[in-house]
């Protein structure tokens, strides 16, 4: 588990997933949880639209490619 570190990219293959991080570190792992907040670079990179709106709610949003 990394903390206080800023993200930058993830990438994943079958075997794992790799997260890049801005002081040129990585990690590994079956999974990557990036809480990154609402401008996030890891689901921008994933899912270039759309950009986030205020609506008035709070809201907990995911991104999950299940096979």
């Amino acid at each position: 588990m990394e903390t206080s570190k800023k993200a930058l990219n993830a990438e994943q293959n079958e075997q794992e997933g790799t997260l890049y991080f801005e002081d040129g570190t990585s990690a590994k792992g079956d999974y990557i949880i990036a809480t990154d907040g609402i401008h996030s670079r890891i689901r921008k990179s994933l899912i270039p639209e759309p950009v986030p709106r205020y609506a008035g709610y709070t809201c907990w949003r995911g991104i999950i490619n299940h096979h």
